[in-house]
């Protein structure tokens, strides 16, 4: 559905949504979620935790208007049960990973399902035996033997306002760590999506219905809030080696009969519950105060924006952070923590208090990686790389990103089947942010044994590839079959990190100190094409580069853009009201919409003292950039200065040039289809600068002064780069008079560079 925004209000309609949107926002942060389910957990860790045995009493409330004869349930761990699921299916049509699949299969098997009674027991049938429930898998079109939804089927429907509790057994073995859970060596189990879960019973489509997907490969998960109580039992050796989404409910674990532990934690207002544990890690705990990490001016312009006080906007609920870390990794103790506190105070100031008690960070074991950068309520994975540079953002890039989780996809519940990008992209948005706020800009970095160095090559080797490119790049010699002889294809070179540095030699050729820009960097995704919408499912995307594009980058840079061309002011009480709106709720892209809507409408480009500037439709805005597919890219065309030519008065018409008038032609072009209020700026020659707004909507648009007195010596359209979503930002400088010792710097480096590694390569053909 496209978006159902005014398309522009006049006169009183406009003044009074004006005068609302100018109003300040009242504080509606709901405190509890609707909590539509209890689980109630008794597990046990076995097999040298690969293996967990459970017991689940789960209470479902029907809060919609419609009865239910069913319940569909998730059973994530089965999508790597065998390559028959539906996500290894996908994931060999991709390549993922080059089609690697798991060491050893996952699996869980439901052991038994049965209905309970208000006080908890079983319900009997007529032969006074305990009423098991009758369930099925769900087959899938393209996967019939995946195993990752199953149905029970109910003796009598669950009205409105009635609930119904079952108790489930169950066992999941987990496999070795393979896409974000599942075991290491010496004991780290990482254990998320490790039990069934229900769907959510909802309107999809005009009807009511389990929205209760099989799990794919390029989609993550969507479920209801609900308390969880969960009672974990693991060999002795995890003595305060285990973090969870819940809260601890003692100090020390119980000591069962055989030695074994017995954890107890409590979830309430989550969604999901994962827990970590190794028996070799160190876990450290440290408070969260506000008072540490306190940004007077940030709290000064969030509490003006939203008309609140400084004390109404700032986060003050203490958080306890447990970092479960890795015994190799101790030099990223405070990095973690930092990014992490950062992360809390940030994200709190702006879209509103962190709810819970505690977060937890697990760094996964070395030979775990596949489970590190992950979320989870309360919990999140991170991941470093031993030997990284202070001035590179590892943990703190991978860090933050997971914890801005809690936020977007935590608190903010959205479809990640069918609307990933209202998380991950909000995610990535609010990261770069923090990032941007918080720590030094990352400096470039290439890798030589294990350690970074800075600096940047000023070009890149040519890319791999077969036939005559790869003979030609020293890679790869491939023949063809030819009477009878089989063809060959073998490597002849693999550059690793030494044979690179003696190749290129760094210290002389490459830039030494190239800043990244935390928010700018998102443009590293117009490295790929985009073809496909945001607006596209993610299980529907061609291909897995696309879910980066379109999950990932392409909505941050699209809410950057609206920020940057509302201002700050709007944006804050814009995302606030969003977010408080739809704390504990499962916002749907409409819902979206409505609130810009009502925040943004109004907002112009180029407005100031002189002129009114121009207002942006957001209708359109939206049309293009989420259902669309149109590529933003505004550029300079051409720029002259041509001499001012005038009639000489007399009997014989005759042209001379006027002394020190130019005729200035400055000429504009729209290169994509994208139609939006774009401004540009032009510098004279006596220093003076003008500037001028053009409202997007034509493929071209120029500014002619005849008779001028100065010229024009630079034209840059969008000087404050606003238009994040332009895709060719090399366009939108035009220097009349350009700067040769710039690219005389640029093109010796180049030159070294090549001349270095074809010395290199000549010296050892």
């Amino acid at each position: 559905m496209l978006p159902r925004f005014p398309l522009g209000l006049t006169g009183w309609a406009s003044s009074v949504l004006l005068s609302l949107l100018a109003a300040p926002a009242a504080a509606q942060l709901p405190e509890t979620s609707p909590k539509t389910i209890d689980y109630e957990l008794e597990c046990q860790l076995l097999d040298e935790g690969k293996v967990i045995d459970g017991v689940m009493r789960v209470t479902w409330r029907n809060q919609t208007e419609a009865p239910t004869s069913e319940l569909l349930w998730h059973v994530y761990n089965n999508a790597f049960s065998g390559r028959d699921s539906v996500w290894l299916k996908e994931a060999h049509q991709y390549q993922y990973s080059g089609g690697r699949l798991p060491r050893e299969y996952s699996n869980t098997d439901i052991e038994g399902l049965a209905l309970l009674d208000l006080a908890g027991d079983s319900l009997r049938g007529e032969d006074g035996l305990p009423l098991s429930l009758r369930w099925e898998w769900v087959p899938q079109a393209k996967a019939p033997m995946d195993r990752t939804v199953f149905r029970v089927e109910l003796p009598k429907p669950v009205a409105p306002g009635e609930s119904v509790t079952v108790l489930l057994e169950f066992q999941a073995r987990l496999a070795p760590a393979y896409r974000r859970n599942g075991w290491g060596s010496e004991g780290y189990v990482h254990a998320a999506q490790w039990y069934p879960k229900l769907g959510v019973f909802e309107k999809l489509e005009g009807s009511w219905q389990w929205n209760c997907l099989p799990y794919r490969m390029l989609v993550e998960f969507y479920s209801d809030y609900a308390d969880f109580d969960l009672k974990l039992v693991v060999p002795k050796e995890y003595r305060g080696k285990v973090v969870a989404t819940g809260t601890p409910q003692s100090d020390e674990p119980e000591v069962m009969q055989d030695g074994s532990l017995r954890y107890h934690f409590v979830a309430d207002d989550v969604h999901d519950f994962a827990w970590s544990a190794d028996p070799k890690a160190r876990v450290v705990r440290r408070m969260w105060r506000e008072e540490d990490y306190r940004d007077e001016a940030e709290e000064q312009k969030v509490a003006a924006a939203l008309g609140r006080s400084v004390e109404e906007v700032r986060p003050s609920r203490e958080v306890e952070m447990v970092l479960l870390l890795q015994p190799e990794h101790g030099e990223f103790e405070d990095r973690y923590f930092k990014a992490t506190a950062q992360a809390l105070y940030y994200m709190g100031l702006w879209y509103g208090e962190y709810p819970y008690d505690t977060i937890s960070i697990v760094d996964p074991a070395h030979d775990a990686r596949w489970t590190g950068g992950m979320e989870y309520p309360r919990l999140f994975t991170g991941g470093v790389h031993k030997g990284a540079h202070e001035r590179v953002h590892d943990p703190e890039g991978v860090t933050v990103h997971e914890f801005g989780h809690q936020y977007w996809y935590g608190l903010v519940g959205t479809d990640e089947f069918r609307h990933a990008w209202m998380d991950e992209g909000f995610c990535v948005f609010s990261t770069q942010r923090v990032l941007q706020k918080a720590f030094q800009p990352e400096l470039a970095t290439y890798r030589v044994a294990g350690h970074d160095r800075l600096g940047r090559a000023p070009l890149g080797w040519p890319a791999e590839g077969g036939g005559l490119r790869g003979l030609a790049t020293l890679r790869r010699l491939e023949t063809p079959e030819v009477a009878g002889v089989p063809s060959v294809s073998v490597e002849l070179f693999r550059p690793d990190s030494i044979s690179r540095y003696l190749a290129e030699l760094p210290g002389l050729s490459y830039w030494p100190r190239v800043q990244d820009d935390a928010v700018l960097g998102l443009r590293r995704a117009y490295r790929t094409d985009f073809y496909q919408p945001i607006a596209t499912p993610s299980g529907d995307l061609f291909e897995w580069n696309m879910r980066g594009v379109n999950t990932y980058s392409r909505p941050a840079m699209t809410l950057e853009t609206m920020a940057r061309l509302m201002g700050e002011e709007r944006w804050i009480r814009l995302i606030r009201a969003y977010h408080e709106r739809f704390r504990f709720g499962h916002p749907r892209p409409q819902d979206w919409f409505e609130v810009v809507a009502e925040f943004a409408t109004g907002a112009r480009v180029g407005a100031s003292e002189e002129r009114e500037g121009i207002v942006i439709d957001w209708v359109g805005f939206w049309r293009q950039a989420y259902r669309g597919n149109e590529i933003l890219d505004f550029g300079v065309h051409r720029v002259a200065n041509l001499p001012h030519l005038v009639d000489d008065a007399g009997e014989e018409a005759r042209v001379r040039v006027a002394n020190d008038q130019w005729d200035v032609h400055v000429e504009l072009r729209r290169f994509g289809s994208f139609e939006v209020p774009v401004e540009f700026e032009l510098l004279w020659t006596d220093g003076s600068r003008s500037r001028h707004v053009w409202n997007g909507s034509s493929e071209t648009h120029a500014v002619r002064r005849l008779g001028s007195e100065q010229r024009v010596v630079q034209v840059v359209v969008d000087p404050e780069r606003k238009l994040v979503l332009d895709r060719n930002w090399l366009n939108n400088t035009y220097t009349v008079d350009l700067r040769e010792d710039l690219a005389a710097e640029a093109g010796a480096r180049a030159l070294l560079w090549a001349e270095s590694v074809l010395h290199y390569f000549g010296g050892i053909g």
